[in-house]
């Protein structure tokens, strides 16, 4: 991996743990930091899945960047809800975009909905 993904993809996930604890204000910036490494992590323990798939880093960051900008997090400030609702978001959309081509029926509908609406 470049050490510029990995610098945005740390400043992507930074972004997204600071979002998760606004409503802890003020909140001192190493409990940020300490929850964008674990988010970090996470993100790139999918790294190598995903090169198996023939796909890279940039698909982690771009489904990183929907996450951000999309700021529908749990906004309590619990740290467990918050990574759990991370991996379950991160997950979804990575599996959604390395489409797998065994989905048929309605759920290959769904994906093909998905695609036409973001194409």
């Amino acid at each position: 991996m470049k050490d510029s993904h990995k610098k945005e993809l740390e400043g992507i996930c930074y972004s997204i743990a600071k979002n998760l604890k606004w409503q802890m204000k003020p909140i001192d910036s190493t409990e940020i930091e300490a929850l964008s490494k674990e988010l970090c992590g996470y993100a790139l323990s999918h790294g190598l899945v995903l090169k198996e798939y023939g796909h890279d880093i940039e698909v982690i960051i771009n489904a990183l960047s929907y996450i951000d900008q999309t700021g529908d997090g749990p906004w309590f400030g619990d740290d467990q809800a918050a990574i759990m609702w991370f991996q379950t978001k991160l997950d979804t959309l990575l599996e959604i975009a390395v489409f797998e081509p065994k989905i048929t029926g309605k759920g290959e509908l769904f994906i093909q909905y998905i695609r036409s609406k973001y194409a």
